[in-house]
């Protein structure tokens, strides 16, 4: 299981990053949109990160499972919240690989 949230943490990581990526694309220069997107792109980096370094710490501070336990269920609610008005696969993905997240960090015994 442990492998498997490492896994996912990348996973996060990398579509942050194809999300920030696609901001100069889909927008061409700085507006008011343009930055909500990118600003999405970061949380969705910067929960990938507290999922990172939950999995990669031997005994994790009770204060970083509470974060990244947070973390990870808004990110996967603001997902599903997506779904009726983006319905494509990248959507999908991130809602699920969030929900699997929350479950990994609030059922993982190392603290």
């Amino acid at each position: 299981m442990r492998r498997l949230h490492l896994l996912c943490g990348y996973l996060s990581v990398l579509l942050g990053i194809a999300h920030l990526s696609f901001t100069p694309r889909n927008y061409g220069g700085l507006s008011l949109d343009a930055i909500w997107f990118a600003s999405a792109g970061l949380a969705i980096l910067f929960g990938g990160f507290l999922n990172l370094a939950f999995t990669r710490s031997a005994a994790p501070e009770p204060i970083l499972r509470w974060l990244c336990l947070a973390a990870n269920l808004l990110l996967a609610f603001f997902f599903v919240l997506a779904i009726p008005l983006l319905r494509e696969p990248q959507v999908f993905f991130g809602a699920g690989l969030f929900a699997f997240e929350a479950l990994a960090v609030a059922y993982d015994k190392k603290t």
